[in-house]
């Protein structure tokens, strides 16, 4: 709990500082071009050939160990079939986790195949909810490689251990934050690549039409393919500079944990 609490007052110090803002908009460009490049199916080498430099540059880059220069991030967007397109846009409340009061109703726990909320009482619903997704933000993000792991001896992999909690904001009639962690091999067993812990936070607004309980349903809902899609990601391009490769986690459905 204490090391939570440190965790979160180091973020909010650090958002004060315009290096973190930097760094920041550094790695969303890294992992919007990574992603772009593997759906060209390019490799490094190929990106590095078509930019007419090293390797080892490109992989600066994806690291985040570059300073970006407008020039070159352009030819970089050109190289992967894209262009870049840079926006300045005003939240309605900045990245923050808000202090919300414990509920009586435990963080809904599933696992990461298949798993369902709580159906509508009527079993359906036959509208979409209208969700407005204001910030994605990651408040923990651990990724170690097994030491004593030996590639090529690897057991089947680890389903995530997942665990998702939506609560209303106090005083915020529209505002819920949901809270998901994924946690992979937290014993580090040495028959798995990894050991991975990630905990991602997603601010959604409702629209005021919605009863609290189909807001609460809907935000849920989205929240597990947002937040666990950004994991995915995350992990996905966090393993892949590790010696054991990139780790593809599978698909998530909600389930109850009743």
């Amino acid at each position: 709990m204490t090391l939570n609490k440190n965790l979160q007052q180091f973020l909010e110090a650090a958002q004060h500082d315009d290096a973190y803002w930097v760094e920041q908009a550094k790695i969303d460009f890294a992992l919007a071009l990574d992603l772009q490049r593997k759906r060209q199916n390019m490799t490094l080498s190929e990106l590095a050939q078509k930019l007419g430099t090293s390797p080892a540059y490109i992989t600066k880059v994806f690291r985040g160990d570059s300073n970006f220069t407008i020039e070159t991030m352009v030819k970089l967007a050109i190289a992967t079939g894209t262009q870049l397109d840079i926006q300045l846009k005003v939240t309605p409340t900045a990245n923050k986790l808000w202090h919300v009061p414990p509920t009586n109703r435990p963080p809904i726990a599933f696992g990461g195949t298949t798993n369902r909320h709580h159906s509508q009482q009527d079993g359906s619903m036959s509208n979409p909810h209208p969700i407005t997704l204001h910030q994605v933000f990651f408040v923990r993000s651990v990724v170690v490689a097994n030491a004593a792991h030996t590639p090529g001896e690897t057991a089947a992999v680890l389903a995530p251990v997942n665990s998702l909690d939506v609560k209303k904001v106090p005083n915020q009639e529209r505002l819920y934050q949901a809270h998901m962690r994924c946690t992979i091999n937290a014993e580090n067993d040495p028959s798995q690549p990894y050991m991975i812990d990630m905990e991602c936070v997603g601010n959604f607004e409702v629209d005021e039409k919605l009863s609290s309980e189909k807001a609460e349903h809907g935000v849920l809902i989205t929240a597990n393919s947002v937040l666990y899609g950004a994991i995915r990601e995350a992990v996905s391009w966090l393993t892949g500079r590790q010696p054991f490769g990139a780790l593809t986690l599978g698909l998530s459905v909600l389930a109850s944990n009743k």
